[in-house]
């Protein structure tokens, strides 16, 4: 389709404020507007969207104060045709295939009194005051950092320069905490582009991201990868959240996927393996040669089993509650996916100099991970997921290549997402829950 031959309005799926699970989704006919694609954007004719604990969160008001803007289109992981390219876009082309992970949101500031740069050089805080999205700004960092008052269980280091000028031009925010550039928070209700300014903080909790159960999304280039021959849109649909963050926590323990990893291998405890991100994790760790245990529900043993995990334990026995190795092997690392597994279960299980990876951290692990950041023996580190095309690339490869699958746990017609949501709010799903246009 050229450009100019697009429809006006699409379908698309939709809820109008946080709350009421599979029930407040609604599915609208002919009502919204199709979008319109910016220079540096392609229009995509969504072919499948997966669905991921974030998108959940986000409708549970998890997310806070990262606000949606109501009424509100789900879902951030799509594949499908592109139908329209901006100016700007060189890449791709009308007609390619291609996967990509949707990532804007809006930021309700509500009375966020713009902090402009200080001129001492030092790296100055902000603190996200919850429900009311209170922020301050910062200056040029020297390596120094002052203590923050904190009233969202965040302390963040907002270390800017540029970033904070041009927020507090524009009254937007620009947050990027614990790195090298920052910004400001303004007034009103601004759109927050994550490409951009996204920050440490925003990448570890996820953010609210829009516009995947719909028939046409608009997305940026740079968040968009071709998908090669041979994957069908359902598999790739579930790669771009679910096997980034597997990804980049098994690179965060020196995993290696070319072969130039060491030959033994390391002991690698996956927990929740049977989940989308878990699935991912199995098959990855055994790639980089990890000799892997796993801890799952009874019913899906045999699955993570022929994942390649050479050692499966379920979560409800004793053994698999307190994390026990079969052989009593302790672990060299243990990538943890449940939010429900705390640092006093994991500590007795590693190895003298252990490390665990958590990629969805409970509270306790949150502080964890602070206490145990300059240990020279057993540390948990948190994982963020980070958007990378190069990473999204080896996945997207992998499989093609027969090396890597997405786990399907079931595939919904687009007029019946609402069952989808309900089977992923279930917490029973093994791998992904798959809506197809």
């Amino acid at each position: 389709m050229a450009a100019g031959e697009r429809p006006a309005t699409m379908r698309a799926v939709q809820y109008s404020g946080y709350g009421g699970g599979a029930a407040a989704l609604k599915f609208v006919l002919w009502e919204i507007p199709v979008p319109s694609v910016k220079k540096d954007e392609v229009l995509v004719k969504v072919e499948a969207a997966s669905i991921n604990q974030s998108d959940l969160m986000t409708q549970k008001g998890m997310m806070r104060p990262f606000h949606p803007k109501f009424p509100f289109i789900p879902v951030n992981n799509v594949s499908g045709e592109i139908v329209e390219v901006g100016s700007a876009v060189r890449e791709f082309k009308v007609g390619d295939k291609v996967v990509s992970k949707l990532d804007f949101w809006m930021v309700e500031e509500a009375d966020g009194s713009v902090q402009a740069a200080m001129e001492t050089g030092e790296a100055w805080p902000a603190c996200l005051g919850g429900d009311r999205g209170r922020g301050g700004a910062a200056g040029a960092c020297k390596g120094r950092r002052k203590p923050a008052r904190h009233d969202w269980h965040v302390q963040a280091a907002v270390e800017a320069n540029k970033a904070a000028v041009e927020a507090a031009g524009h009254g937007t925010a620009a947050l990027r905490i614990c790195t090298t550039q920052g910004g400001a928070v303004g007034n009103g209700r601004s759109q927050y582009d994550a490409r951009r300014h996204g920050g440490w903080w925003q990448r570890l909790v996820g953010c609210p991201t829009a516009g995947g159960l719909a028939e046409y999304v608009a997305t940026s280039d740079k968040l968009t990868v071709a998908r090669p021959a041979g994957i069908s849109a359902a598999d790739a649909a579930g790669v771009p959240v679910a096997g980034l963050t597997a990804l980049q926590a098994l690179k965060a323990i020196g995993t290696k996927f070319d072969g130039s990893g060491t030959s033994g291998g390391a002991d690698v405890l996956i927990t929740a393996a049977s989940s989308g991100v878990g699935t991912y994790a199995v098959q990855l760790a055994k790639l980089g040669n990890h000799r892997v245990t796993a801890t799952c529900g009874a019913r899906n043993l045999g699955l993570v089993a022929g994942l390649g995990a050479d050692e499966v334990l379920d979560y409800k026995t004793p053994e698999g509650a307190a994390l026990s190795s079969p052989s009593g092997k302790k672990y060299d690392y243990i990538v943890n996916i449940s939010n429900k597994n705390k640092w006093s279960v994991f500590k007795p299980r590693l190895s003298s100099h252990g490390r665990v990876v958590d990629v969805a951290p409970n509270f306790g692990n949150f502080v964890a991970s602070v206490v145990t950041l300059f240990s020279r023996r057993k540390k948990l580190s948190l994982v963020s997921l980070k958007m990378s095309k190069e990473d999204l690339g080896l996945l997207l490869e992998l499989m093609r290549e027969g090396k890597l699958r997405t786990v399907v746990d079931s595939r919904h017609p687009f007029e019946k997402a609402a069952d989808a949501w309900a089977r992923s709010l279930s917490g029973h799903a093994t791998g992904k829950v798959i809506v197809e246009m």
